[in-house]
């Protein structure tokens, strides 16, 4: 199955780990259900950070090891932006998605700032360990970070979420922190 998520999405990290999410994911009609429950909620015009930790609960390898939920979110928010494309409208509630771009977008733009010495690791490249507190750190005030800036633009956090990520690569060569995990 390893060689097989190779094959078929290249040299990607951890394709092992993958792998093993893929088989939770496709295993028995859990994926079936989840969709059908994904789908009511998206008629109903509603998708909120409920659906994410069901998302989490059904498939805790594959979405429920981080207590972001990272992954989960931005599973909602991505059919949030399909059913908007399709000209569904959908209110698509759920926190900011904590990855490892959004902090560099929001140093980049000076929303976040960062300690002399975190910034120093970030920027030579050093490893930050999963979980630590300094990946904590970064996370928890790039979801404040994002959040206080939708607030303050007026706009939903999925939104904000999607203009950071849509301008990742506006930053130059400002270097995210690196961190090994399959979180985000």
């Amino acid at each position: 199955m390893e060689q097989a998520v190779i094959d078929i999405l290249g040299d990607i990290p951890m394709p092992r780990r993958r792998a093993q999410f893929l088989r939770e994911v496709l295993s028995g009609d859990q994926l079936e259900q989840t969709a059908a429950e994904l789908v009511a909620a998206g008629n109903a015009g509603r998708l909120s950070s409920d659906d994410a930790e069901r998302l989490a609960k059904r498939f805790p390898m594959a979405y429920g090891q981080d207590a972001y939920l990272m992954r989960a979110q931005l599973a909602v928010m991505w059919y949030a932006g399909y059913l908007m494309e399709q000209g569904i409208q959908v209110d698509c509630d759920v926190t900011v998605a904590a990855s490892y771009q959004m902090p560099r977008v929001m140093r980049s733009i000076k929303v976040l700032r960062f300690a002399p010495g975190l910034a120093a690791k970030i920027d030579s490249h050093e490893f930050i360990l999963r979980d630590s507190e300094e990946e904590r750190a970064i996370r928890a005030a790039t979801v404040l970070g994002a959040q206080a800036m939708a607030q303050h633009l007026g706009v939903s956090e999925h939104a904000m979420v999607n203009t950071l990520w849509q301008n990742r690569h506006a930053c130059g060569a400002i270097p995210y922190h690196l961190t090994i995990t399959t979180d985000y």
